[in-house]
């Protein structure tokens, strides 16, 4: 390098001011010079978004499609199914109780009961498999998200494992199943006071 930041050029060539790198502007954390460019995190993000939305089209076009009818005539045969013998334990308990409130208390009691022995048994999760939805929307579905869980983390211990996480996806549907019924007792309350 010359005085004043001047470079040689060669034999009689005049001599040419020193290069310099691009000062790095202020816009967002450079990350690396590339030809001079500068990649900033916007850069890499927008890059990011792109390869991600080429992603999901590459997965919606090559994923299996859904056999719809298929799969809600199986919901339907094994929901069906379901309340069929749950129907089928309530009109046999209904000939042998003196009150149709004690049958359904048994009727439930015996179709939570087989809930959670299927699920114990590995049955009730093939049964899910096969019926989706159908399987899980019965009390016997019900009964299965609990004990699943129950059966998932008993090795964490009785209070911190089983009892814990036991709630974990019941617990919403016992809270809004609670509330709900206070709502609706609520509002029946009100339309037999106004109608005197």
């Amino acid at each position: 390098m010359l005085a004043g930041g001047l470079v040689p050029r060669g034999r009689g060539a005049p001599a040419r001011p020193a290069r310099q790198r691009p000062a790095p502007r202020s816009r967002g954390h450079v990350l690396f010079h590339r030809s001079a460019r500068e990649v900033t995190t916007v850069d890499r993000d927008q890059t990011a978004i792109e390869g991600a939305k080429d992603y999901a089209r590459l997965v919606a076009q090559w994923a299996p499609k859904p056999n719809v009818p298929l799969l809600i005539s199986r919901a339907f045969l094994v929901g069906g199914s379901i309340c069929f013998a749950g129907q089928f334990v309530f009109d046999y308990f209904r000939q042998r109780q003196p009150t149709e409130v004690e049958a359904i208390a048994l009727t439930l009691a015996t179709m939570i009961s087989a809930g959670v022995l299927l699920t114990a048994l590995g049955v009730y999760d093939h049964l899910g498999e096969l019926g989706g939805m159908g399987a899980a929307v019965p009390i016997t579905g019900f009964a299965n998200s609990m004990a699943a869980a129950a059966i998932d983390f008993r090795r964490e211990g009785m209070v911190l494992g089983m009892a814990a996480k036991m709630f974990v996806i019941a617990g919403p549907v016992i809270v809004y199943g609670i509330v709900a019924g206070i709502l609706t007792g609520l509002v029946a309350t009100l339309l037999r006071l106004a109608a005197g």
